[in-house]
């Protein structure tokens, strides 16, 4: 799969973004990008796990990113149009393509829970309880941008 997604990086792709998670923000995620197909390689500098999940704000919405997160799941995806996401390990980097051909709002955000370490992550696999902390986009791991 890595390398169909290569190809179609190099071969495809209209636009590539390099974004930088920490332990809870995204450093440098662009207020605006240009329409079309989009490689984001996000890179993972924190302890925790992350995801860049990129949901686009539908037409005639007027709410903010934090007024629209704190809706229950349901109702966010009737103002909202899940567009994918790029996951990546502590120390790790991951990679996605997102159409993003749609001019309009978008949003992206971490709903991965406080406390998903590796640590954790080999607990829950020994039979542990999985981490129960808030969606990181409730520590201020969210933006919001524009495709143009």
């Amino acid at each position: 799969m890595a390398n169909v997604l290569a190809w179609v990086i190099d071969n495809c792709a209209t636009n590539s973004l390099e974004v930088t998670a920490v332990d809870y923000a995204y450093e440098d995620f662009p207020p605006t990008l240009e329409a079309g197909l989009t490689a984001i390689n996000l890179d993972n500098d924190g302890a925790e796990f992350h995801e860049a999940a990129i949901l686009r704000v539908n037409d005639g919405v007027d709410s903010s990113a934090e007024e629209l997160l704190a809706l229950p799941d349901e109702e966010v995806l009737t103002k909202a149009t899940f567009m994918g996401a790029a996951f990546a390990d502590p120390g790790d980097s991951g990679e996605d393509i997102f159409d993003l051909s749609e001019p309009g709002n978008y949003i992206v955000a971490c709903f991965i829970p406080v406390g998903a370490t590796p640590e954790a992550a080999a607990a829950v696999e020994a039979g542990g309880p999985e981490p129960d902390g808030p969606p990181h986009f409730t520590q201020g791991m969210l933006s919001e941008f524009t495709v143009e």
